[in-house]
């Protein structure tokens, strides 16, 4: 037996004592708890020494530590200060938590009265969902639920993973599992399902983590750079592309994104084109839609538009392109300006099949030489352009057309002119109820 003396929270017992030093073969050290909340740890080694003078232990061999409950610590040397209240090993550790984690790190420290545990070199906890965590450095503070990793992290999930120099975690309560992750200092994460796959580059990043430990939220600041990509059909393929923005958030379902907003003057880039916001572009993937607020601005192969407060619905045959802000649409021929636009795409040509604008419209035809304006226009796709409401007028270098409805043929460059018909030129003005004719002829 050791002699009786006040240790002040340590009790040993062995079958062998021996004074000066005191070794200690299979050894339970028992460290009383400072806290009434807190429990005793016991610490067990197959050869320990008892310092009298400093009441330090140090054990060797097979080595093993209960830190907070549950949670038991294994390794080949092991230090207990009793006046830092400091448990530590210098050696390959091992942790493990039945039904919650595995771990391994090169060194430990554990803070009996902070109930802190700190992991380096070579950190790497298997959690029992499957997630895994990597890192340089990490704090886990049991009592508070939280933990921060340093000298770069890689969280790997179910469905992506999480990289980053630094950060923080939320913990569940009584566990390891991270229910909230912030990284910085180059973050990324990726998150990939069967149907997609979306990536982000950031200076900062935070996402929420499912219990399955599955990415399911995450938000993005500084030079942010998202990217999405899908396999999964044609509509959701023209949705692909990079969005650049300050902010970006996403929100994921069953594994994959399901909605994407930037915001402070973000910039999507797909294969079709370019479209900019001033404030926000919101992408819904499963509506298949793509929202801006503030002044925008879309550019493709065919056509360009500049307004504010754009939709754009996809299908797998076409795209429909609306807004009810003042909006200019011009093409490779013509520049209209209406106060609401509605313009529907074909996917295969990427052309504008129709298009229906109301509300002080104006048209310039550069090729033709052509203006005109009424209160609403609509295009279709044989390339007939009809103008009515609010006197409708188209003026060409030859004179001017008015009527109640002015149709022009672009093909063949055939107008018509129908009901209360004012045609002038340079040398007669016509009156008439109906008027049909080109650029050489009129009847």
């Amino acid at each position: 037996e050791i002699p009786k003396r006040d240790w002040s929270s340590d009790v040993c017992s062995s079958d062998l004592y021996r004074e000066k030093p005191s070794v200690l073969k299979d050894v339970d050290v028992i460290v009383h708890h400072q806290k009434p909340e807190d429990p005793d740890r016991k610490i067990h080694g197959d050869q320990c020494t008892y310092d009298e003078k400093t009441q330090d232990v140090k054990c060797v061999g097979k080595v093993s530590v209960d830190l907070d409950p549950g949670t038991v610590a294994r390794t080949e040397q092991l230090d207990y200060d009793s006046h830092k209240g400091l448990i530590s090993s210098r050696s390959a550790t091992t942790l493990e938590r039945p039904g919650d984690m595995r771990g391994s790190s090169g060194r430990m420290d554990y803070f009996v009265d902070a109930g802190l545990l700190r992991l380096t070199d070579r950190v790497d906890i298997q959690l029992a969902t499957g997630s895994r965590m990597r890192t340089g450095v990490a704090v886990f503070q049991q009592r508070e639920n939280w933990a921060t990793v340093s000298q770069g992290i890689e969280m790997t999930s179910m469905n992506g993973w999480i990289r980053g120099g630094s950060g923080r975690a939320e913990l569940a309560p009584g566990t390891y599992r991270p229910t909230l992750i912030t990284v910085e200092n180059g973050a990324m994460v990726e998150s990939h399902s069967a149907r997609s796959m979306f990536t982000v580059n950031s200076d900062w990043l935070r996402s929420n983590l499912t219990p399955e430990g599955d990415i399911d939220h995450v938000l993005a600041r500084g030079k942010v750079h998202a990217q999405r990509s899908s396999t999964d059909s044609s509509a959701e393929k023209s949705l692909n592309g990079s969005l650049d923005g300050p902010e970006i958030e996403a929100w994921l379902k069953d594994k994959h994104v399901s909605t994407l907003e930037a915001r402070e003057h973000p910039e999507f880039v797909t294969s079709d084109g370019k479209l900019t916001a001033e404030e926000t572009i919101f992408i819904d993937y499963e509506k298949r839609s793509v929202v801006t607020r503030g002044k925008s601005e879309l550019k493709d192969a065919t056509m360009s538009a500049s307004g504010r407060d754009f939709t754009i619905n996809d299908t797998p045959a076409e795209r429909v392109f609306s807004t009810s802000s003042r909006a200019t649409l011009k093409s490779s021929d013509m520049t209209t300006v209406a106060d609401t636009t509605t313009a529907h795409i074909d996917t295969a040509t990427n052309k504008i099949s129709s298009l229906v604008q109301a509300g002080k419209v104006t048209l310039e035809d550069s090729v033709n030489g052509r203006k005109g304006k009424s209160g609403k226009l609509t295009v279709s796709d044989d390339g007939r352009i009809d103008l009515e409401r609010d006197q409708p007028e188209v003026s060409t270098s030859q004179g001017t057309l008015k009527s109640e409805k002015i149709v022009i043929y672009q093909n063949d460059k055939r107008f018509v002119g129908d009901g209360n018909v004012v045609m002038t030129d340079k040398q007669s003005t016509v009156f008439a109820g109906h008027v049909d004719g080109t650029d050489t002829r009129v009847e």
